[in-house]
């Protein structure tokens, strides 16, 4: 199938220098450019979506029965150690959490401040973790937070606000009208505005985790067979329009050719509601039947199947509700054998190393993460990397620890480079925008520094009548409850 998009090819010269030999010589030269082995519009796609779909919900619910005695066995353990019902999730602050949002962030601001040749020649796997770490790390801080859905979309609206302005300010100072052009206004922050939508989608989901991982094998309420029955409502709706051939755009030809990319997204808008909404459904019918800590395992096999069997465009951002999802699901029902995978990526990991390297394809340039390569062999093995880094990130295999209390500040300094890069980068000629702010680091570490010494100072003046003397330390979190309002 046609998938040229001249923004992206007319600028690169595509040199066929010998046939593909399936490991190191690849059909894709750069993604985005050539001829896709299937479209999202295919008979066999709209045939392959329902039926992984289909065989997800059957594989979820043959596991179910197992993964309750499992669960009950584990759950007596914890009692008898005097953990509770909590037992198997943990309660120390997760570290590597905080790290990967520090450390997209940072790449981010690299990618948009003049650095996309990094993620152009998918440096270090960049295209496979980036993105995908800040969706699952959302997805986990979701379920953390403690708060309303009303006050948690109120505290993103005002991120976005805020980075929405200080683009909109940039747009003005380069005497630009910022109206004219809202995508290219909005820019990163439109990722703060997916992230407001799935929240909004997904608050019955997170009730229904919440509610079955604390009653793993009690009869299902009738509010949340509701909650599953609407959602698979809304998943047979985009399945009827999917598989039916519908299209929100009537000359589609036109625009692949076109290369537009908010347009791309809505002309892949029925077969991307049937993917995600169908997993939305298939996580709260589960619920439904049980406690089931196989399901992280099954949407992670469903979600990177559907990427390699089914290419299709994104746009100008990798929209993955489904990562969110995963995030979600992974955190609240912790992955089965969690814990022996995670000791084995950390044992072996120059294995795993070794793995990702023979998979890597290094002769292919692009965003292979927005624009599809052309082959299932291809795609299979690029969404292989990201799936085995994915994996690592929700069994904890990236466990770290913060000994001098870094992670405090730079997650200010994250949320702060996260509005604040992409108008330095407009106002100030390459590459000193990225010399702004990541030069503004030092600035919250002493910011940090004298926020503790008042800290530190005030017990001892006020308590020192009382108590003859002494220090009271700066608490740290034991959770990672309200992690997440950086994106």
């Amino acid at each position: 199938m046609e998938n040229f998009h001249p923004n992206i090819c007319q600028k690169w010269e595509i040199v066929n220098d010998a046939d593909p030999d399936g490991l190191y010589r690849t059909a894709t030269r750069r993604c985005g450019c050539g001829d896709l082995d299937n479209d999202s519009r295919s008979v066999f796609s709209r045939v392959t979506i329902p039926l992984l779909l289909t065989i997800g919900a059957l594989a979820l619910r043959m596991t179910i029965d197992g993964d309750r005695e499992d669960y009950a066995d584990v759950q007596s353990a914890n009692k008898a150690d005097g953990n509770g019902v909590q037992g198997r999730k943990p309660r120390e602050r997760m570290w590597y959490l905080d790290y990967a949002r520090i450390l997209c962030v940072a790449c981010v601001v690299s990618e948009h401040s003049g650095g996309e040749l990094f993620s152009d020649r998918n440096v270090m796997w960049v295209q496979q973790w980036v993105v995908p770490f800040l969706y699952v790390v959302s997805g986990i801080a979701f379920m953390l937070s403690k708060t309303g859905i009303l006050k948690y979309e109120f505290r993103l609206f005002l991120v976005l606000a805020i980075g929405t302005t200080a683009n909109a300010v940039a747009e003005m100072v380069n005497g630009k009208d910022p109206v004219a052009r809202p995508g290219w206004t909005m820019y990163q922050m439109a990722y703060v505005a997916v992230i407001m939508i799935v929240s909004a989608l997904v608050v019955p989901i997170k009730e229904v985790l919440k509610w079955r991982a604390e009653n793993p094998c009690a009869a299902t309420p009738w509010r949340l067979r509701m909650i599953a029955a609407v959602y698979g409502l809304l998943a047979t709706a985009s399945l009827v329009l999917f598989v039916g051939g519908f299209s929100f755009i009537t000359d589609g030809e036109s625009l692949r050719q076109s290369g537009a990319g908010g347009a791309t997204v809505i002309l892949e808008a029925p077969m991307f509601l049937s993917r995600t909404f169908g997993l939305f459904f298939l996580v709260s019918l589960t619920a439904c039947w049980g406690y089931c800590s196989s399901a992280g395992w099954i949407l992670i096999l469903l979600s990177y199947a559907t990427h390699a069997m089914i290419p299709y465009n994104k746009g100008g951002h990798p929209l993955s509700p489904d990562l969110f999802l995963i995030g979600m699901v992974t955190y609240e029902w912790p992955l089965k054998y969690k814990t022996q995978i995670a000791s084995n990526l950390r044992s072996y990991w120059p294995v795993v190393l070794a793995v990702i390297l023979l998979c890597s394809m290094p002769q292919v340039s692009g965003r292979c993460d927005l624009h599809p390569m052309h082959t299932t062999w291809e795609r299979s093995r690029f969404r292989f990397v990201e799936a085995v880094l994915v994996i690592g990130l929700v069994t904890g295999a990236f466990r770290a620890d913060d000994p001098h209390g870094i992670t405090p500040w730079m997650n200010l300094w994250s949320l702060y480079a996260y509005c604040f890069h992409v108008a330095w980068a407009r106002m100030l000629p390459k590459p000193y925008g990225a010399v702004v702010t990541y030069g503004s680091i030092p600035l919250f570490y002493v910011c940090h520094k004298m926020r503790r010494r008042r800290h530190l100072a005030e017990p001892e003046t006020e308590l020192g009548s009382r108590q003859g003397g002494g220090t009271e330390e700066i608490p740290t979190p034991e959770s990672n409850d309200e992690a997440a309002v950086t994106p």
